[in-house]
């Protein structure tokens, strides 16, 4: 078959794909970090909070979280593949797929290298977005700044023509004319 599609490099869908869903993952994490620091009623910027919070953190506290998590996850893969394939789970240890002592060391390594890496992936985003926001926030508060703002006419003209017809003094008044007719007296 020759045609379009066929002729379509299809290479270039997963890189795609990933910058994608890297990207909404990003728009997610904003929308719900706000979302979570407006409901904790925090008034500083969340993301820094959080640096700020796991950078008190050490690595080494997260690792037996990460183990777990890992673990956990290769189970109920394996469990749920077993299920699918056979009809029934076959155990722990054909779950694990090699001696017990390997495979828990082996994940206890793979836990410590991606603790360290998401550690120092989070404090080097962080950094990137200070530096990112220190050299976008000037130009944007310029534009963003507010102008000074034209004197309004109507109301300059509304308050002149308030003080104009205000009372005025009896003689302004009476001045360079006669006083009314019904005011003079005959005698």
């Amino acid at each position: 078959m020759v045609g379009p599609y066929e002729s379509y490099s299809h290479g270039a869908i997963l890189p795609t794909l990933l910058t994608a869903c890297a990207l909404m993952s990003f728009a997610f994490l904003n929308v719900l970090g706000e979302a979570v620091a407006k409901a904790a009623r925090m008034r500083d910027d969340w993301l820094r909070h959080v640096a700020i919070h796991f950078s008190k953190i050490s690595p080494l506290k997260l690792v037996p979280a990460m183990f777990a998590a890992q673990l956990l996850a290769l189970l109920a893969m394996e469990r749920a593949e077993q299920v699918a394939a056979l009809g029934h789970p076959l155990g722990l240890v054909a779950s694990l797929g090699a001696p017990v002592l390997v495979v828990l060391g082996v994940h206890v390594l793979v836990a410590l290298i991606v603790v360290f890496a998401i550690s120092r992936a989070c404090r080097a985003l962080v950094i990137a977005a200070r530096v990112l926001a220190n050299a976008i926030a000037p130009p944007i508060l310029r534009v963003l700044a507010p102008k000074p703002a034209a004197p309004n006419v109507c109301g300059l003209l509304i308050q002149v023509r308030s003080r104009i017809a205000g009372r005025a003094p009896l003689a302004y008044h009476i001045a360079n004319r006669p006083p009314p007719l019904g005011a003079t007296v005959v005698v």
